[in-house]
């Protein structure tokens, strides 16, 4: 079995010697094709595509195990398909159909009953989504600006910094930080 789970910058891939889960022989499995889209030439190359190519250690000899990676940037147009549909998704303009299927796709998300629907829910997702995040984010500074003042107060109380750190929850040595004046580096 193979699998690659991308990220942006993180990548994963589990490769399995013998056979998939249905009995398939690992040599019959599928390429696996791995397309990151960026917006600028991250390369500095003027080139539209970049194929990645794999070298076994200092040896110049390729190494092929069924992945192909490709870099697409949208910022050299040369002319090709690729350049022209890489165009393409930096406008996403609803009534340039020059991209076919994904051309009427964005239409009927952009323009029409329905796909409005359906953008306005994505959009209401994002949103809550991004709330939850800064929720949680803010819940933890105020947490930590909570345990620096609680630390402060005590310290003004002529507490101990170990016994300070143990009573907010925190390593002695942050505490230390905190109370020299170094809150905002942690």
């Amino acid at each position: 079995m193979s699998a690659c789970f991308a990220c942006p910058d993180r990548e994963s891939r589990l490769d399995v010697l013998a056979e998939d889960d249905r009995g398939k022989p690992y040599r019959d499995l599928p390429e696996l094709y791995v397309f990151y889209l960026t917006e600028a030439d991250v390369w500095n190359g003027e080139q539209t595509v970049y194929e990645v190519t794999s070298l076994l250690g200092n040896t110049r000899m390729i190494h092929s195990d069924g992945k192909h990676v490709f870099y697409v940037n949208a910022r050299v147009d040369d002319g090709s398909k690729i350049a022209k549909m890489m165009q393409y998704f930096r406008t996403a303009d609803p009534e340039d159909g020059s991209q076919g299927a994904l051309s009427k796709r964005v239409h009927f998300l952009k323009c029409e009953e329905g796909g409005i629907e359906i953008m306005c829910e994505l959009s209401e997702r994002i949103q809550k989504r991004g709330e939850m995040i800064g929720e949680r984010r803010g819940e933890k500074r105020g947490e930590r600006l909570a345990k620096q003042m609680t630390a402060r107060n005590l310290s003004c109380m002529g507490m101990a910094v170990d016994q300070i750190a143990g009573a907010v929850g925190e390593r002695t040595a942050v505490v230390a930080k905190w109370l020299a004046g170094e809150a905002g580096k942690n």
